[in-house]
């Protein structure tokens, strides 16, 4: 029998049938493959927008911590204050536009708390996007304001992707530091000098301290410093030697490392005394004063020295440019300020000095002799509490004279050169602030100091001080 004809095209079939199967398999391997490149792609472009938005995320922190804002700007002024500072960094000369954002100015929309703010700004409704690498990541991002709070929304596309960009976010909130909340105990802009020991401690407020010296704590092993926190400093080459963090730990220990820390940058605090002007009411006509005098808002002329020996000063010692004060025992129901355009001047304490809030109940107490002013403080003057001495160009000597009590001091010191010979207990921050007019100057320890931080006497903003700074709030840190 003849098989082959009993099954005639078998072979043409079953050829057909293979070529049927293997094209579709071809088709779905190059499906599949297409298709793992495409997810492939996207994943890529996801990861190239969220890193774009990344970069505007990051550009909006450098921006706002170079913000400062003053006290009273918050609600219903501070999306229109943020907007002003946003616009003068972008455009600091008035006629060139900063490049990063392309030429475009920042832009806002809405008014009052619900205005939201996009840089770079729109072109009509259509969103402007700033360079963020050179392989086409963008990015734009807005603010919008969350009580005091600010919501800062970062969005980055992929502009190299082979299918549509996709955008991604970053959103962060931003949480105003207040000036009383100065967040250290001691904060100088140059090195702190040991040359005696010095003990930094806390009784209810921080013991924290930053350093923005080279190196930040100049110290020995008989020089020491022993910090009762945490050093933050932004030296490239600390030197560890003779100081302890935390109270008992030296460079050693294996945590010590957990207690310093290192910045990137640090920006000190902005110091005007304006508002002091106002209380500047009684000019001084001597060169001393003395036993059981009172004198209430005092201004020390410019250029002259004076002396006050167991004062009672209540309100304001205003100093002029140039001028000098020493006070030997007393009190000062008050504060100590130099005038905005001052360029030098000098404060020297001898003996133990009473630094208190603001009052005059003491006054006729104690039986002193009214000698300058009305004995009436201005009614706002009570409000000017917290900050004990604001003279940012003048050299601030605490003596000992043999007294081994601490002096006391109600309220945050800030000055340019500060030199420490006695123990002092503060309610508030110690602050030199040298490097921000100039080459820094060391905060000099010269004899066996002890710094105690009592709870500050203000908990709200400090008059004089513009420390209002925008930090992000990591806890809110979200990617869409």
């Amino acid at each position: 029998m003849n098989r082959s004809a009993r099954n005639p095209g078998f072979a043409s079939v079953m050829g057909m049938i293979y070529l049927v199967v293997m094209s579709a398999l071809a088709v779905g391997f190059f499906t599949a493959v297409d298709m793992a490149n495409n997810v492939s792609d996207n994943e890529q472009n996801i990861h190239q927008s969220l890193m774009a938005a990344d970069q505007g995320m990051t550009f909006a922190r450098y921006q706002l911590a170079n913000i400062t804002l003053p006290a009273g700007a918050i609600q219903p002024n501070l999306m229109s204050t943020i907007y002003s500072n946003l616009s003068t960094a972008f455009n600091p000369t008035g006629s060139s536009l900063n490049p990063n954002l392309g030429g475009h100015a920042p832009t806002t929309q809405g008014s009052g708390t619900t205005t939201v703010i996009q840089f770079p700004g729109k072109s009509g409704t259509s969103a402007t996007w700033a360079s963020a690498d050179a392989q086409g990541g963008q990015f734009y991002v807005t603010i919008a304001q969350s009580g005091s709070n600010l919501t800062v929304t970062a969005v980055g596309q992929d502009t190299n992707a082979k299918v549509t960009p996709i955008s991604r976010k970053e959103v962060m909130q931003y949480y105003l530091t207040p000036a009383a909340q100065i967040p250290y105990g001691l904060v100088t802009g140059g090195s702190i000098d040991v040359n005696g020991s010095l003990t930094v401690s806390n009784a209810g407020a921080n013991d924290n301290i930053m350093s923005l010296g080279n190196p930040p704590i100049v110290a020995s092993a008989t020089h020491t410093a022993t910090i009762g926190g945490d050093v933050s400093y932004t030296s490239a080459s600390p030197n560890w030697t003779g100081v302890k963090v935390d109270t008992t730990m030296n460079s050693s220990n294996r945590n010590f490392s957990s207690h310093v820390h290192q910045l990137a940058s640090a920006i000190l605090p902005t110091i005007d005394t304006s508002g002091f002007t106002q209380f500047a009411l009684n000019p001084l006509t001597q060169t001393s004063y003395s036993l059981n005098l009172a004198m209430v808002n005092v201004v020390v002329p410019a250029n002259t020295s004076v002396t006050f020996t167991d004062c009672v000063i209540s309100g304001v010692v205003y100093m002029e440019d140039g001028a000098s004060v020493t006070f030997n025992g007393g009190t000062i129901n008050g504060s100590i300020v130099q005038d905005p355009m001052a360029n030098s001047g000098s404060i020297t304490f001898n003996n133990d000095v009473a630094l208190l809030p603001v009052t005059i109940n003491n006054m006729n107490s104690t039986g002193n002799q009214l000698l300058v002013g009305t004995g009436v403080l201005p009614s706002n003057e009570l409000n000017y509490d917290g900050t004990a001495i604001l003279a940012p160009t003048a050299s601030i000597t605490f003596n000992s004279a043999g007294l081994v009590t601490p002096m006391s001091v109600a309220g945050t010191v800030v000055g340019y050169n500060l030199v420490i010979n006695k123990n002092l207990t503060l309610a508030g921050a110690l602050v030199g602030i040298s490097s921000g007019i100039g080459s820094p100057v060391p905060l000099s320890i010269n004899n066996t100091t002890s710094l105690i931080l009592n709870t500050p006497v203000v908990t709200g903003s400090l008059p004089g001080i513009d420390e209002n700074i925008y930090y992000p709030l990591t806890t809110t840190y979200s990617e869409q």
